[in-house]
């Protein structure tokens, strides 16, 4: 019986080792939002707290005051913890901001 095996086309090597688009390697995955169509003030992330990742920094002292701050905005149809998911990543500066892109 004439089976129909799913082959692909065949690609030159260099084409597998080549990325077809920028992807960040960030481990943060945002849920889908609805409206998908939000807008990130820049006010709002300018009054974030910023951490450097510094070896005398403090983490948690970081994440409250992230937190903190982030209880005070209410956008319609986005989860709190949406959120902060959005906004983590521009509180992060330097060593720090290379720890969340790090594979």
């Amino acid at each position: 019986m004439g089976e129909n095996y799913n082959v692909q086309a065949r690609r030159p090597l260099i084409e597998h080792f080549t990325p077809c688009a920028y992807t960040t390697t960030s481990c943060i995955r945002v849920p889908v939002v609805q409206p998908a169509h939000y807008e990130t003030k820049s006010s709002i992330i300018q009054i974030l707290p910023s951490f450097y990742g510094l070896a005398n920094a403090e983490p948690y002292k970081h994440l409250n005051e992230f937190i903190e701050i982030c209880s005070t905005f209410k956008i319609q149809n986005l989860s709190e913890d949406a959120l902060k998911l959005i906004l983590f990543p521009f509180s992060l500066k330097d060593r720090a901001k290379q720890w969340l892109h790090s594979p």
